[in-house]
């Protein structure tokens, strides 16, 4: 977990269930693409790879060994 730097007056922590509601959601976004044109799209592939990488390192776990 960590804190939304999106939002400095309200310092929310970001976790796993909140990055995977966004993945679903661009994901869903994509399945449409006649309602963006090609640079919403290439921004949203960029943001939905972003997430990937974020949810990854929330969920790296340092354990033993």
């Amino acid at each position: 977990m960590k804190l939304n730097p999106n939002n400095p007056n309200n310092m929310q922590p970001i976790t796993t269930g909140d990055i995977t509601k966004q993945i679903k959601g661009i994901k869903n976004a994509l399945k449409q693409p006649e309602l963006y044109n090609d640079e919403e799209i290439r921004h949203l592939k960029r943001s939905l790879r972003e997430l990937y990488a974020e949810r990854t390192s929330l969920n790296k776990g340092y354990g033993f060994g």
